[in-house]
């Protein structure tokens, strides 16, 4: 029986068919640059294409993709998170577990909120990244995702920051789907 099938034929639905195996479509918020994708899909894994980073956190728009500046109107960032809030970069875990690549535990991952406002994004991004549109002369290494206080990609004890409120992140972890 073809319930599944719209009238031209093609499958619709929630699902992915692959010969008696039905695995749900998740919807991912986290959002690759086409720099990251490139890399990731050509040569190089997550971990080698952004090895040393910082977390960006704004209130506002997300841009619709990861290539366009973070310059967005109605977009301000708040918050710069780096290693122990000196601005030098942080690292990820030596290796990833079940998909899922974790902060390097050994790391104090660190900000003071420069304005006050409502964290709704972030971009993982390079500390060079001049956060310019990404065209092909300067592609960049970015992640945007999310932020809430649950269901987001990031999930923060408040999303409401007052100027100069530390942000300390803990935990943190970016998985791909499986």
């Amino acid at each position: 029986q073809e319930t599944n099938r719209d009238r031209r034929g093609l499958w619709r639905g929630g699902y992915i068919h692959f010969t008696n195996i039905h695995q749900e479509v998740q919807e991912m918020t986290l959002r690759l640059s086409s720099k990251l994708s490139n890399s990731m899909m050509d040569t190089a894994s997550l971990k080698a294409s952004l090895p040393a980073f910082v977390i960006d956190i704004y209130g506002g728009t997300i841009p619709g993709t990861p290539k366009f500046a973070n310059n967005v109107p109605g977009s301000t960032k708040l918050a710069r998170i780096s290693l122990t809030g000196t601005g030098s970069a942080l690292s990820w875990e030596t290796s990833s577990t079940e998909g899922q690549l974790e902060k390097n535990a050994s790391e104090v991952w660190y900000g003071l909120c420069a304005l006050a406002g409502t964290a709704t994004w972030f971009r993982i991004c390079t500390v060079a990244d001049d956060a310019s549109d990404d065209d092909t002369a300067k592609a960049k290494y970015r992640v945007d995702g999310t932020v809430g206080t649950s269901g987001a990609d990031m999930n923060l004890a408040s999303t409401t920051f007052a100027l100069n409120d530390p942000i300390v992140i803990s935990a943190f972890s970016l998985t791909l789907p499986r």
